[in-house]
């Protein structure tokens, strides 16, 4: 769930390492795992294998909330999900393997987890 993926938050340094990771995170890193967010593509392009899956609905500029790196994913699918014709912006359920990897830029974490070799359960 959000709310136990949120439970890293204050255990991340700056730089990106992590600080005594609570013990049921570490338990799931590396694990299959089911998660539903609101998701959307990495990049502009009509179909792509690599998404940001969030908590809360963000077009990246005006609607909603920005995610934070305890409420976000990035995630790298199987196969590419077409994106034409369509809103950007979608709610629905992601399965793949969680990876715990911090990513910080400046002293600022950016990102912390990532769902690999996912699919889109419709």
């Amino acid at each position: 769930s959000w709310e136990l993926l949120g439970q890293a938050s204050g255990h991340v340094r700056g730089d990106g390492s992590l600080d005594a990771m609570p013990r049921t995170l570490e338990l799931l890193g590396g694990t299959w795992i089911e998660l539903s967010g609101f998701y959307a593509p990495a990049i502009i392009a009509p179909s792509t294998d690599e998404l940001v899956l969030m908590l809360n609905r963000w077009d990246g500029c005006c609607i909603g909330l920005p995610p934070t790196p305890y409420d976000s994913a990035l995630v790298k699918t199987r196969a590419p999900i077409d994106f034409s014709l369509q809103h950007q912006i979608r709610f629905g359920t992601l399965r793949g393997r969680l990876v715990l990897e911090p990513f910080a830029l400046g002293g600022l974490v950016l990102g912390l987890y990532r769902i690999e070799d996912a699919e889109l359960l419709r």
